[in-house]
């Protein structure tokens, strides 16, 4: 992020990728997320597309998780 030391007041953040493998596949708001590959390397090209309100719900499950 050496962008975000480009012009002041600096704005520097954390950015992380989550790769969540599951050996059961959960089900959130009626989407069933399968893990076909879990136990060897993840396809970084696969793609799954969710609504806005999905990726809202699994970020609050997400977040129940970090600690500050």
């Amino acid at each position: 992020m050496n962008h975000a030391f480009r012009t002041e007041p600096f704005n520097p953040h954390v950015h992380w990728h989550i790769f969540p493998r599951y050996h059961k596949a959960p089900v959130i708001e009626g989407i069933t997320f399968n893990d076909p590959l879990f136990g060897n390397f993840y396809d970084d090209k696969a793609e799954r597309l969710v609504s806005n309100e999905v990726v809202s719900v699994i970020a609050e499950r997400l977040r129940q998780y970090i600690t500050l």
